[in-house]
């Protein structure tokens, strides 16, 4: 029995609250053949609601985290958009099925 809450939820603590700007994207991923999803392209509708694409990816690792007591799925990418590389993190919500871009 732990005293004070140590110990408790150590297996998936909560994130809190995402850290950046949060864009709401739609994303064509690639599953394996072992189920793992792997994002290639997202769509976003920027500040002048023109619908934009990003096809050119790499993800530099993903990992499972909770925000705010929700499921996800984060992928910490290096993008290219524009002419510009940006540093993001792509945020699937499992319980909601939605995507995110956070630009940090």
């Amino acid at each position: 029995m732990s005293c004070f809450g140590i110990g408790i939820n150590n297996n998936a603590p909560d994130e809190g609250n995402i850290k950046g700007t949060r864009i709401e994207i739609a994303c064509a991923c690639w599953f394996t053949s072992k189920g793992m999803t792997t994002p290639f392209m997202i769509k976003y509708m920027d500040v002048n609601g023109e619908i934009q694409s990003i096809r050119n990816i790499r993800v530099n690792y993903m990992e499972n985290k909770n925000y705010s007591g929700l499921s996800s799925l984060e992928y910490d990418c290096t993008i290219m958009n524009q002419d510009t590389i940006m540093y993001v993190k792509l945020i699937y919500f499992k319980e909601d099925n939605k995507w995110v871009m956070v630009i940090k």
